[in-house]
């Protein structure tokens, strides 16, 4: 544990399991924010992040993590073991959750006729995973929306701080933040000439 004098708050190292990741039956509820002017906060052990004057800008979006096969698009991701039913059908994720990580093999959004489906699947999780550690994962993913595009790139998460956030819904405890880095190039080949798009 951590302290921190003179009020002797103390908090413990928390270490992300797969009983930390998401599990079918699991609500993930999104409410977007005013972040202007927020800074995330320093890095480091036993923080203390306050964000409780965060307002509302928008509606709350309900998704919710389901059996592959109770989605229209399971037969193009064999490998999940589960899925996520972002707003209602407007987005379909699918992931493989084992003990040793949480890892994305694709996504359907319906309204832009997207299927995407990784070649080689990217790491969002491993698992044990705890302040200081960190781990890199190359991926690649073809997608078709009209066109049929590729996209490879890497993700690098580390997790470098932990402590307590404040939020207009609570207090949280425990809490281990990861800093996600990802960087991909997505190309598309018309009539011969290749189109590139890097960020």
């Amino acid at each position: 544990a951590n302290c921190q004098l003179p009020t002797a708050n103390c908090f413990s190292q928390p270490t992300l399991t797969s009983a930390n990741s998401p599990q079918i039956g699991d609500k993930i509820v999104d409410l977007l924010a005013d972040t202007v002017g927020v800074i995330a906060g320093p890095s480091g052990a036993g923080i203390n992040w306050d964000f409780s004057t965060l307002s509302a800008t928008g509606d709350t979006s309900i998704s919710e993590v389901v059996t592959p096969n109770s989605t229209p698009y399971s037969a193009d991701f064999p490998g999940a073991s589960q899925a996520i039913n972002f707003a209602n059908g407007l987005r379909y994720g699918y992931y493989l959750s084992n003990t040793a990580e949480y890892t994305s093999l694709g996504e359907v959004i319906p309204g832009f006729s997207l299927i995407m489906t990784y070649d080689d699947p990217q790491k969002l999780f491993v698992y044990p995973f705890t302040y200081n550690d960190n781990f890199s994962d190359n991926f690649s993913a073809t997608y078709t929306s009209g066109a049929t595009f590729y996209r490879t790139g890497t993700i690098t998460v580390t997790a470098d701080a932990y402590g307590t956030i404040q939020l207009p819904t609570g207090t949280f405890s425990n809490v281990l933040r990861l800093k996600v880095i990802q960087d991909y190039r997505d190309s598309l080949n018309i009539g011969g000439i290749e189109y590139i798009y890097q960020t």
